[in-house]
């Protein structure tokens, strides 16, 4: 697994911390030293404990995220009753554009590894 490190100097020497690891940290005279010594510090940890995963389902109606344009509009109640028709529909044909940029993304994808396949083909001896 990959985990992401930051590195910061503080007080004369280098702190690396690993956020995702219960904010894992270690320090060293420098970048490199500090990063050895989370990376030794994240291998007894991930040692010591048990990883797994959750699938839990999403609720019904999920409330727009606090910082969403959607939770902004909604709490400063700039849009009557009259405008959230228009609303959802505006966020409806968005909705649609992004899945059909994803479609035409996919077919890109697609053709590509078509070409890749043909061309591998065409390469090998018969």
């Amino acid at each position: 697994m990959k985990y992401s490190v930051i590195v910061e100097r503080k007080n004369g020497s280098y702190r690396a911390v690993i956020p995702a690891l219960a904010n894992l940290s270690a320090e060293g005279d420098s970048p490199d030293s500090a990063i050895n010594h989370v990376y030794q510090a994240a291998k007894v940890y991930l040692s010591n404990v048990e990883m797994t995963t959750l699938d839990l389902a999403t609720p019904a109606r999920q409330r727009p995220r606090k910082d969403s344009p959607q939770a902004w509009i909604e709490a400063a109640g700039i849009w009557g009753e009259e405008d959230q028709e228009a609303l959802q529909e505006y966020y409806a044909e968005i909705a649609a554009l992004k899945q059909q940029q994803r479609e035409e993304a996919e077919r890109e994808v697609d053709k590509a590894e078509q070409t890749e396949n043909d061309a591998v083909e065409q390469t090998q001896p018969v």
